[in-house]
C-alpha cells in the first residue's frame, strides 16, 4: 500500500509542480495528474502478482447496479440543492451550475476511470481486506482529498473558490457510497466510474448550494444503503 499511495502523490505533484510553475506551457502536464493513481496502481499491481483483469473487475456486472451508479449522483446532487436552496433562498451556490461542454465531458470520460483503477481498483480492497470496509471508506476517502489539494492553489481551477473543509466532507461522504457500489458490482471499477463521472457531471449542470448540505445527503445515502444491504464480496 505505502508504494501505491507514495506513486500516486508523487506522480501527481510532479505534474502539478510543472503546472504551477510553467503556465499554461506546463498545462500538458496534468496528464501526469490525470494517470496518477492508475500508474501507480499497476505498479504496485504488478509488484503484488495482480492481473490487470482482476484490478478492474468484472464488466458484465448486475444491470441494476450500473442504472443505480448513473441516477442516483442525480438525484442526491439535486435533493441537496433544493434543501439548501429552500432553507435560504437568497444563497449563493458555492458551485454555480454551467452548461455541460463536449471538453467537460471527455475530461471527466478520461479522468474518472483512471482515478478509481487507483482508489477503488486497487487500495479499497486491500484496506478492506485489513481493516474493514468502514475504516478502508475512510483512508481512501482522506487521500482521495489531498491528492486535490493542488486544485484548490491552482488559478486555473474553479475547486480554488470551493470551501475546502466542507467541500472535503463531501467527498469523504461520497467516499462510503462509492465503496458500497464497488462491493455490490462484485468489484467493478467501470460500475464506480460511471458513478463518479455521474456526479461530476450533474454537480456541473444543477450547481451545488452547500457543499456542507450535499456531504449530509451523501452521508446519509451512504448510510442508508449500507444498512439494507451491506458491502460485500470480500474475498
Amino acid at each position: 500500500m505505502l508504494v501505491f499511495f507514495t506513486l500516486a502523490f508523487v506522480i501527481s505533484w510532479c505534474g502539478w509542480i510543472a503546472v504551477l510553475t510553467l503556465g499554461n506551457a506546463g498545462l500538458p502536464f496534468l496528464v501526469l495528474v490525470a494517470v496518477s493513481p492508475a500508474a501507480a496502481a499497476l505498479v504496485a499491481a504488478r509488484r503484488s502478482g495482480t492481473s490487470l483483469p482482476t484490478l478492474l473487475g468484472p464488466w458484465r456486472s448486475p444491470a441494476w447496479t450500473f442504472a443505480f451508479a448513473l441516477m442516483m449522483p442525480v438525484a442526491l446532487v439535486a435533493l441537496g440543492t433544493v434543501i439548501a436552496s429552500q432553507t435560504d433562498s437568497h444563497r449563493q451556490y458555492e458551485l454555480p451550475a454551467s452548461a455541460l461542454t463536449l471538453g467537460y465531458f471527455a475530461q471527466c470520460l478520461f479522468a474518472n476511470p483512471l482515478e478509481e483503477i487507483g482508489w477503488r481498483g486497487f487500495a479499497l480492497p486491500r484496506l478492506s481486506e485489513r481493516y474493514g470496509p468502514a475504516v478502508a471508506s475512510l483512508v481512501v476517502g482522506l487521500a482521495w482529498a489531498l491528492w486535490h489539494l493542488p486544485m484548490f492553489v491552482w488559478a486555473a481551477s474553479p475547486m480554488r473558490h470551493f470551501p475546502e473543509f466542507t467541500w472535503a466532507a463531501s467527498l469523504l461522504a461520497e467516499s462510503f457510497v462509492l465503496t458500497w457500489f464497488y462491493f455490490r458490482s462484485r468489484r467493478s471499477v467501470a460500475v464506480v466510474s460511471l458513478f463518479h463521472l455521474s456526479v461530476n457531471l450533474a454537480a456541473t449542470a444543477l450547481g451545488i448550494a452547500s457543499f456542507s448540505v450535499n456531504a449530509a445527503v451523501f452521508a446519509l445515502a451512504a448510510l442508508v444503503v449500507w444498512r439494507i444491504a451491506p458491502p460485500r464480496y470480500f474475498s
